[in-house]
């Protein structure tokens, strides 16, 4: 898809990155089986399908979706053997 978005100019990098939020969504709804309700997975594909046209290369995207799924999996490792430290992290102590 950013091959596509790279090459076929301003008309293809609209129709690229419109496609690149709900492509992103559904391959992790289906893929990975995740929750159909959780829509920031087409945000996520908008924002990384404009990092890409903005920097002109893939390394930038990728980077990113590693950042993101860091911050995810730091956030899931939280909630499993430490909650009382993620409850105080966001102001709910019991």
């Amino acid at each position: 898809m950013y091959a596509g978005i790279s090459r076929n100019g301003s008309h293809g990098k609209l129709q690229g990155s419109a496609k690149s939020g709900p492509l992103f969504y559904f391959l992790h709804i289906v893929i990975y089986g995740r929750p159909w309700f959780l829509f920031h997975y087409a945000l996520a594909g908008w924002i990384l399908a404009w990092a890409f046209i903005r920097c002109q290369n893939v390394w930038t995207p990728m980077i990113l979706h590693a950042l993101g799924n860091v911050l995810m999996g730091t956030g899931q490792a939280l909630l499993l053997f430490a909650p009382g430290l993620a409850r105080w992290l966001v102001g709910q102590d019991l």
